[in-house]
């Protein structure tokens, strides 16, 4: 029914998500079309796969498209979390024990991830994203938490490279903390 209720609040929270896109995507200098078609054809992917397996339905639930400042530009960049997404016909068509995809569409680009949860923090007003990622990524046999930290710069994130650094370079005892 087309004026029921649910219909209504459907169209409303899709009405305003096309708006907040076309915001989002002005404010950050890229065409309102070119920014939304990013994260739509992330959804129009997943829906493919799914429907690949035996027919399947696709959902992507609420929290499948966040928008957020992840340069410190003070516009907002669009993450598509298939941690969100679900199939009716597999159980987990997108996600393992690895995580779930992430794509993070930044300057009009997709950048792809694996992390099993992620979040933003604001460290000295530089928003920092946070992996939780697989224990391998930390070269870990066992699970053990691990978590990635990425800066927006100069066109592209950045992290810290793990390197064994040798027992030369070690401080010594006397200034070693102890706790």
């Amino acid at each position: 029914d087309l004026l029921s209720p649910s219909y209504r609040r459907g169209v409303v929270k899709h009405s305003l998500f096309v708006v907040c896109m076309g915001i989002a995507a002005l404010v950050g200098g890229v065409a309102p079309s070119q920014a939304a078609d990013l994260a739509v054809e992330v959804l129009k992917r997943a829906a493919e796969h799914c429907r690949s397996i035996n027919d399947g339905e696709f959902h992507a639930d609420e929290g499948a498209i966040t928008q957020l400042d992840l340069t410190g530009d003070g516009a907002p960049e669009q993450v598509v979390d298939a941690n969100h997404f679900s199939c009716s016909t597999a159980v987990t068509p997108y996600c393992g024990s690895g995580g779930c995809p992430l794509t993070v569409i930044v300057e009009g680009k997709p950048v792809e991830f694996q992390a099993l949860r992620w979040k933003v923090i604001h460290w000295d007003d530089q928003p920092v994203l946070l992996l939780h990622v697989y224990s391998a990524a930390c070269e870990s046999a066992d699970w053990q938490p691990c978590i990635k930290a990425l800066v927006w710069s100069n066109g592209s994130f950045r992290s810290v490279v793990s390197r064994p650094y040798p027992a030369s370079h070690l401080p010594g005892p006397e200034l070693r903390v102890q706790y």
